[in-house]
């Protein structure tokens, strides 16, 4: 590492050797343009932030896949993160009064919510972005939600018509604790 006055010697350094170089030069340039030291970035430029943004901790639209092919749309303005553990203890303690997410596992075996993967289909801080967004998601995916959100305009539908995803079938089942739980749970029950 060099001083700090290094950039500042070079600088004067190279305005008086560009000036007797101007003067001594056969052909006297018209434009001459004079350049600057620039010292290069430095390493902390180039490293990410030391502050890990996990993308859970957003107020937004999120989904939660069963293996059935169904889906629930759901949004928050708190952490979704705290919004799937409030879905994981409503299955806990079956409430299924309370949460579609409950309702949907207790209708029978099949079904198998990934709440280790609910995946963010939009950050969304602000109320009516955000309701309108889940809105457009329930209608785009086959789900299981009990209310269709916000109410759309029916202008809307042949938009929304075309972005449509078509559901997923998944063959192998991934593990998952707290749906084997809550799976054999209700099995024991019955």
């Amino acid at each position: 590492m060099g001083s700090p006055v290094s950039p500042i010697v070079a600088d004067i350094f190279m305005e008086d050797f560009e000036e007797k170089a101007l003067l001594t030069a056969p052909v006297t340039p018209r434009i001459y343009k004079r350049t600057f030291y620039k010292p290069p970035k430095k390493i902390s430029q180039f490293l990410p932030s030391v502050k890990c943004h996990i993308p859970l901790q957003d107020a937004g639209v999120y989904k939660l896949d069963c293996e059935c092919g169904l889906s629930y749309i759901g949004q928050t303005k708190r952490s979704i993160r705290t919004r799937v553990k409030e879905h994981i203890a409503d299955v806990k303690h079956q409430r299924s009064g309370k949460s579609a997410v409950c309702d949907h596992i207790l209708d029978g075996p099949n079904h198998y919510i990934r709440f280790d993967r609910p995946q963010i289909l939009a950050k969304e801080h602000r109320f009516l972005p955000r309701m309108i967004r889940e809105a457009i998601e329930i209608k785009k995916h086959p789900n299981f939600n009990r209310e269709g959100g916000w109410v759309l305009p029916p202008a809307w539908d042949p938009i929304i018509n075309k972005i449509k995803t078509k559901p997923k079938h998944t063959t192998a089942r991934p593990q998952d604790i707290v749906s084997s739980f809550c799976i054999d749970r209700t099995i024991n029950n019955n």
